[in-house]
């Protein structure tokens, strides 16, 4: 079964990990892929390797991973 894992830098700020949460959720109803989790280079949990985790839990067999940069501009 496929999985996609989102993995982010990670921050010690709530809001750029709940946008990472966020993403991941929208992601799950637009998408066929019945598996989608995220992780955190550092900083943020779950790592990169909770995250593989996660998704070999939840019967994955083959796990892409895709990097995410977050961008802001204020």
């Amino acid at each position: 079964m496929k999985a996609v894992l989102i993995v982010s830098h990670g921050s010690r700020y709530p809001k750029t990990i709940d946008e990472i949460k966020h993403l991941t959720d929208q992601l799950k109803l637009q998408v066929s892929i019945p598996i989608i989790e995220y992780a955190f280079l550092e900083i943020a949990s779950p790592t990169i390797p909770e995250g593989i985790a996660r998704c070999v839990e939840c019967g994955a067999t083959q796990i892409i991973k895709q990097i995410f940069q977050q961008v802001f501009m204020e």
